[in-house]
């Protein structure tokens, strides 16, 4: 085998047939991956806010419902319209359940995040100088909208019958409904 063929496998075997990186280009790779982890910060603080408002409108939903049987019980003209008061944990699900849709996005795009920075392509942009397969500053996950993966995960109606929600929600709107009836039978 000739030298100059030897050498340009050699060369290319060890990766030096690569094209020099621009200063430019490492400058915008190192913005990017500061960019990448102001997402993950901005992401743990969305999630941690999303989840103190989940929590608060349960909290919300449990006193504003039990203000409510409370009132109607009370007053003896009310007494026979308690059933009413099965509407308002429909309403507080509803939102409940909007909230935690918005957080499930969130929560995608951290679980697309943690996938990037322990694969392959982490190490081939570093390699690279510029992200390979990734796309920066995407906190709400939109490029995965259209995937079956993403379809799955954040789904409304999938999200609305959590056992929490259901237990919690279900559980106040059942025993409105139990409350009331009686109320009709007795009053």
């Amino acid at each position: 085998m000739s030298d100059p063929l030897l050498n340009k496998l050699l060369e290319n075997e060890l990766g030096h047939d690569e094209k020099p990186i621009l200063e430019s280009q490492k400058q915008s790779f190192a913005f990017q991956v500061e960019c990448l982890k102001m997402e993950i910060d901005i992401l743990e603080r969305s999630i941690s806010r999303r989840e103190t408002i989940t929590q608060s409108i349960k909290n919300f939903a449990i006193v504003s419902w039990g203000a409510a049987l409370t009132v109607m019980i009370g007053q003896g003209d009310l007494r026979k319209y308690v059933i009413i008061t099965a509407i308002l944990p429909v309403m507080f699900w509803l939102v409940d359940a909007w909230w935690f849709y918005l957080y499930r996005g969130d929560s995608f795009r951290f679980r697309k995040i943690k996938e990037f920075v322990n694969s392959p392509d982490l190490e081939l942009s570093y390699r690279h100088q510029r992200l390979v397969n990734f796309t920066a500053l995407d906190t709400s996950g939109k490029q995965y909208e259209n995937t079956k993966e993403y379809k799955k995960f954040v789904n409304f109606r999938k999200i609305l019958f959590f056992k929490e929600m259901l237990l919690l929600y279900g559980g106040l709107i059942t025993f409105s409904l139990i409350i009331g009836i009686i109320s009709l039978l007795i009053f």
